[in-house]
């Protein structure tokens, strides 16, 4: 599904029609599986697209090795060396490409940022799910100012020595 058929249904009214119907499928087997953040989880900037990717299919084990991308949101190209991988990445320039390709038109689409769980059988990109990313928590300073202040020896039940 491209960044045409999203637009065209946005365009048509029919972004928020949802008839409350689930589908259950037999999970597809597949080369490598991922995750996919079209903004950065932490901040909620739009920089670079972040992925990442385990080979095998979704019913991998926990504990499996995965490989991270940081990728220019336009382009799909990586920004910074692959982390976790081996000699030969899991996925190719051109699957990291399609990947944030998927991404940017899904966060157009939804107009915030979105979490897209995807997997590669032979050519075939199949998405699982994509869901909306929660907007970043703001920065609680260590101290704050307006907190009640309560001393060290109340705090710790610590008597001096000498009173």
């Amino acid at each position: 599904m491209g960044a045409g058929a999203l637009g065209a249904r946005l365009r048509a009214g029919r972004a928020l029609a949802y008839d409350g119907r689930v589908r259950v499928e037999k999970i597809a087997a597949a080369d490598v599986s991922g995750v996919a953040f079209s903004r950065d989880p932490g901040s909620g900037r739009r920089e670079r697209v972040l992925v990442e990717a385990s080979a095998g299919g979704l019913d991998a084990p926990d504990g499996a090795a995965f490989e991270a991308y940081a990728l220019d949101r336009r382009t799909g190209r990586e920004l910074v060396p692959r982390a976790g991988g081996g000699a030969s990445p899991l996925l190719s320039a051109e699957r990291l490409a399609r990947v944030a390709k998927l991404a940017r038109a899904l966060d157009s689409w939804k107009g915030s940022g979105v979490e897209v769980a995807f997997s590669f059988a032979g050519p075939r990109l199949l998405v699982h799910h994509a869901r909306a990313l929660e907007a970043p928590r703001p920065i609680v300073p260590l101290a704050d100012p307006f907190a009640p202040r309560v001393e060290a020896d109340q705090f710790l039940n610590v008597r001096p020595v000498g009173r």
